[in-house]
């Protein structure tokens, strides 16, 4: 998690610190689920790179949707 995610607004819910960066491909036993959001195996092509951990929402970083 950058300094920024932790500042950052979910413009679903409105909570400040939940958005965590989404990391694509099977986690590993030590994946860091309180640093990442786990995207899955399969990677997205122009898929959502952040997800908000209190209410589920998953965007793109810098789209005008976001924030």
């Amino acid at each position: 998690m950058t300094e920024k995610n932790t500042k950052m607004r979910c413009s679903h819910c409105g909570e400040i610190g939940t958005i965590r960066e989404i990391v694509y491909w099977l986690p590993a036993p030590n994946f860091d689920f309180k640093r990442y959001v786990s995207g899955g195996c399969s990677v997205i092509l122009d898929g959502p790179n952040l997800a908000c951990t209190k209410c589920g929402w998953e965007g793109l970083s810098g789209s005008s949707s976001d924030f």
